[in-house]
Formats: C-alpha cells, structure tokens, sequence
C-alpha cells in the first residue's frame, strides 16, 4: 500500500480540524493618507496587495510589500501601517479567525507575515470570490467563503512551508506533534490517557483539557476516530481478514464490528463491498 509522504506529519491532523470564520472584507485604493500606528486586534488581517507602496509592522518588525504580496498580520500582535507615497495601495483585505480547537492557527505556529504568492491571478479570484459571496448573502455564500478562504489559506501555507521557511512552532504544538506521532506509531497498541500525559508530562487531568483544546476533541475521541480512519482504509486497500484489521488498529473483534458500524453506518464487509466492481 503507498503511503504519502505527508502521512504521518502531525501538522496535517492539525489542519484537518481548521475551522474558519470570516468577520469582514473589502477592496479599496488607498492614499498617502492611509496609516495606523501601533494597536492591537484579535482577530487575523489580511492584504493582497494588487499596486502601491508602504509597509505593515508587525511587534515592531516592518515590512514592505508590493504587488503580489499576501500579507497576514495575526491576531493579538502589535500592528501598524501606512502608505509611503502618493501612489498608496491598491488591495484586498479581509479579517478572520482561523481555529483549531480553542487556539488561532496563526499564533499556534510563526509563518512568515508577507509571501509572494505563485498564482496571483488565482488569488486574486479567490478574493474576489470571498467579497462577492461576502456582500450578497447567497444561500450558499459562507459555504463559498469557507471554500475560497481555504483554498487562500491552503495556497500561503503551502508556500510558506516548501519554498521559505521550516515550520516554526510553538511549545503548545510542539507537544501536541509529539502526542499525535506516538498514536499513530502505537495505533496497534493499547494507549491510555496517563501514557500520553507522562510524554509530555503533564498531570492527566490536565492534559485531557489542554488536548481539548488543542485539537477540539478528547484524546479517546481522537484515537478512536484515527483507528476508525486506518480500519476504512485497510478495508479498502487490502484484502486483510476483518479480525486481522480489527488488531491492526488495537481493538477486539466483538468490539470492532459494532464501533465501525457506528462510525460509518456499515458493517466492515459491507464497506468493503462499496469498491467492488
């Protein structure tokens, strides 16, 4: 069976659980006059930068962005802006949550502020999209938001990771990285909430509610849906006996059975039975 190179890298769970609020956006030419000094939101800001000059500060550190440039100003940091000539900016912004559990996903981990982007025509589609769907109010509008804004998200991600910088992260995902690999290597195994607390070692009462948080789900939530996940794709790519895959993600068979029924709604050979010719 082939495995993706990306399989088992915790930063893949992570995204998986991005849930993305959208709070305001916009498209605007801004003068010489456009500046804010330092001040601080909650929330996420965003620009792509279409023409203009001027810089956005970030906890005291300025860049300067041109046409092309995503910028991302994360919430609760020191801001500041302003145009640096006549020509000012031309952009689109947007502001927004982008949340993992209880935590920002970008104060989880430290991305770059300002990327040039690959396909800046898409990007600026995308936004497009988003203020459209924004300033209509279409029965499916915040499903097409949510669509555009991961799909933006997924194309500043994507660069940031593989052509400018190693992910740098913070203790908290640190920990949770941690966490995640060694389920996944143990998924055959029995694994129990004090062993996963001693990893990172944290009192087990403790670590219940910081991997809520982290992940918006309860460890054995977490193990029993990564279980579930592996039986569905061993069904589909082996032709493993269902005991044999039952072991191979740490359950009995008598439990097996009735648990992946309630997770998917079929019986493990009746799912089988969904890809045969």
């Amino acid at each position: 069976m082939l495995k993706s190179p990306h399989q088992d890298d915790p930063f893949r769970h992570l995204l998986g659980k991005l849930s993305i609020h959208l709070m305001a956006a916009g498209y605007d030419q801004v003068g010489p006059e456009w500046k804010r000094d330092d001040h601080v939101i909650q929330h996420n800001r965003m620009f792509y930068i279409l023409d203009g000059e001027g810089y956005v500060e970030v906890d005291g550190t300025r860049y300067y962005p041109r046409a092309g440039s995503l910028v991302i100003m994360p919430g609760g940091t020191r801001q500041a802006y302003s145009s640096i000539s006549a020509n000012g900016f031309t952009k689109y912004w947007c502001f927004f949550k982008a949340k993992i559990g209880d935590n920002d996903l970008f104060r989880m981990y430290n991305f770059p502020i300002c990327l040039e982007v690959g396909d800046k025509a898409r990007v600026a589609q995308l936004l497009h999209q988003i203020l459209f769907h924004f300033e209509h109010k279409r029965r499916t509008s915040n499903l097409m938001i949510k669509a555009s804004m991961l799909e933006l998200l997924s194309h500043f991600i994507d660069h940031a990771l593989e052509d400018v910088m190693p992910l740098s992260r913070t203790v908290k995902t640190e920990k949770i990285g941690t966490i995640i690999t060694y389920i996944e290597q143990h998924l055959s195994e029995r694994i129990t909430t004090r062993q996963l607390a001693q990893l990172v070692h944290y009192h087990p009462n403790y670590f219940i509610r910081y991997f809520q948080s982290v992940l918006g789900t309860s460890p054995v939530q977490y193990i029993h849906h990564l279980r579930m996940e592996k039986a569905k794709s061993l069904l589909l790519s082996t032709r493993l006996p269902v005991a044999e895959i039952a072991r191979e993600v740490g359950m009995e068979p008598t439990n097996f059975t009735p648990a992946f029924k309630k997770h998917t709604g079929f019986l493990p050979s009746s799912f089988r039975d969904l890809v045969k010719d």
